[in-house]
């Protein structure tokens, strides 16, 4: 999809006007300056606040472009190097062809935040799938508290769409989903995925219990082994930071805590490998 008009205003100095076949065309001007105003205005998009305010945010590289396209997302412009530019045509002659634009390698290499960068980029809408501070939660629910690691929310994000957690619930310690790192970890999961982002994580544990629901901590305290517990589809698990894991406040208003079985030749996994299993175990026990 496209969004017309564009949010982010070009400059008419990078426009050339040519004549061909008896009409007047316009024909964009590869951008060189790393300082144009347009790059500047996008390059501001790695700031939270910003992205806020705009409603904006990055998409960077290749697979997330064609993942995007596949969501139905809407965007505002498009950055292609001349070399890929030419290599896939079709992305300046087709629907999002008014807001193409062909940067320099220098330029892309300011837009994107990757080291290597393979010549593609653009700027988005926020997708309606991830919403802030609704109460629509529906089916399997999953609870993620004060995960502040942007590449460890986005391989959470990944597992749950790729393990059908039907709505994913963030606190706001967790990570901005829109971060540029985020976004690249979950691998294209945050355009489909269904994300609820809440500022009163007690009162979405109490909605959520009013409901039917059973929220279980991963957490130490007073838990069970996950093997020993009853699993079906009001069942919610909630996973903490890496380092503190949840607060013990939040810990009090579960319904109980439970622990996945180690070896014992390590400490702990991963939180992002404990949410995985767990929401795993989620869908193995309700048919998924």
């Amino acid at each position: 999809r496209v969004r017309a008009p564009c949010a982010f205003a070009y400059g008419k100095s990078h426009f050339t006007t040519y004549f061909t076949k008896g009409v007047y065309r316009i024909m964009k001007e590869t951008i060189t300056s790393r300082n144009n105003r347009l790059i500047v205005d996008v390059c501001k998009l790695r700031d939270k606040k910003y992205r806020s305010e705009r409603g904006s945010f990055i998409i960077d590289g290749s697979k997330l472009f064609a993942e995007s396209l596949k969501a139905g997302i809407e965007h505002e412009a498009v950055f292609m190097t001349e070399e890929y530019a030419g290599r896939h045509p079709e992305i300046s002659r087709g629907a999002l062809s008014d807001i193409v634009y062909t940067v320099s390698p220098g330029v892309m290499e300011k837009l994107s935040d990757d080291r290597t960068p393979d010549g593609i980029l653009s700027a988005a809408r926020f997708p309606k799938n991830v919403a802030a501070d609704s109460d629509d939660f529906a089916g399997r629910c999953f609870i993620l508290s004060g995960i502040g690691d942007p590449g460890n929310l986005g391989t959470m994000i990944r597992s749950a769409a790729a393990l059908g957690v039907d709505t994913l619930i963030l606190d706001s310690g967790c990570a901005d989903v829109f971060n540029p790192k985020t976004v690249r970890a979950s691998m294209g999961a945050i355009f489909y995925q269904s994300i609820i982002i809440c500022n009163n994580l007690p009162k979405t544990v109490d909605i959520l219990s009013q409901r039917g629901y059973k929220i279980y901590a991963a957490a130490l305290r007073n838990s069970k082994p996950l093997s020993e517990l009853a699993i079906d589809g009001h069942t919610v698990f909630a996973v903490g930071n890496e380092g503190h894991g949840l607060d013990e406040d939040f810990i009090d208003l579960c319904r109980g805590s439970v622990i996945i079985p180690i070896s014992g030749k390590t400490e702990s996994l991963n939180a992002a490998a404990a949410a995985a299993i767990l929401m795993y175990e989620q869908g193995r026990n309700n048919g998924r």
